[in-house]
């Protein structure tokens, strides 16, 4: 007599599919560098929940056969990514449950619990982000949507040398990805990149970054600072200054609220030349306001 045989899911099968949808559920986790995923698994190896990441060298050239003495003593930095927070979600089913096949599993539990769980990320990720920016372009408060703001957001990461190598992308919210499409249905575009376009109502390509949209994406409420924050005075400031500015004005600056100084501007990694934009400062910690350093 045949016997029935049932394959029971075991917690491998689930974990690797959990995974799997974890990553590809998200717009902004999609873009995540991934590089140093298996130093938090090597055997034998563990780091504690800390990793270092190496920073970029940075050099400088001299003119002559001779070599300057001394030269660019190479001096490695790096900056710690520490495992600090863990999320999860909780979920209940029968054991009859697991007989189920695996694609049956994950689209009646896996997808919802990993949707949610991605959102959560996401949205802490971009929060995390809000000090970190260095650089912004278009005008705050205004959803942006033209050519020109995202041509300009590439011309600034080309300013500071970043390589056009198919890795930059925009992510939007829902809101400036709709108005993004509206204002670019009149541009020139390939046939099927424009029918695929109206069709989705999605971005997918342009001024050299890759479009995508993420429901997660944060909204930064600017502190309620008065404009002499912004007006940066009348003093020049040159490099080396261990005070670079006395500020004065009224009201609370937030994390992640930007500003710029007279006399400070971007500086090519490369040349070393002024690139005539003024530098942006971006608030790592909240300030109640009033004058100050």
């Amino acid at each position: 007599m045949a016997t029935n045989t049932f394959k029971t899911l075991n917690d491998g099968d689930i974990t690797r599919e959990a995974l799997r949808i974890l990553k590809n559920a998200n717009g902004t986790l999609r873009k995540v560098n991934r590089q140093y995923d298996d130093r938090f698994g090597a055997t034998g190896a563990k780091n504690g929940g800390t990793l270092n990441i190496r920073l970029p060298n940075r050099y400088s050239v001299t003119t002559g056969r001779t070599a300057t003495t001394g030269g660019d003593n190479t001096v490695e930095t790096s900056t710690a990514l520490v495992v600090a927070t863990q999320k999860h979600v909780s979920m209940g089913f029968f054991s009859s449950e697991l007989t189920l096949s695996l694609d049956d599993f994950s689209s009646r539990y896996l997808k919802p619990a990993m949707s949610v769980l991605a959102s959560t990320i996401s949205s802490d990720v971009c929060v995390a982000m809000q000090g970190a920016f260095t650089n912004y372009v278009g005008t705050p408060g205004t959803t942006p949507s033209s050519f020109l703001t995202y041509s300009q957001a590439g011309e600034r990461l080309d300013w500071q040398t970043a390589p056009r190598d198919g890795n930059r992308s925009v992510i939007l919210s829902p809101t400036a990805m709709a108005a993004t499409v509206d204002a670019q249905k009149g541009l020139f575009h390939s046939g099927p990149k424009i029918a695929d376009q109206y069709e989705s109502g999605v971005m997918e390509a342009m001024t050299g970054f890759d479009f995508m949209m993420d429901q997660s994406i944060q909204t930064l409420t600017v502190g309620a600072r008065s404009v002499t924050y912004t007006t940066h005075g009348t003093t020049v400031h040159t490099s080396g200054t261990a005070v670079i500015a006395v500020i004065t004005g009224t009201g609370a600056m937030v994390v992640g609220d930007q500003f710029t100084l007279t006399g400070i501007f971007e500086v090519n990694p490369d040349t070393k030349q002024s690139t005539g934009i003024l530098k942006v400062f971006t608030v790592a910690v909240a300030y109640a306001g009033g004058a100050g350093n």
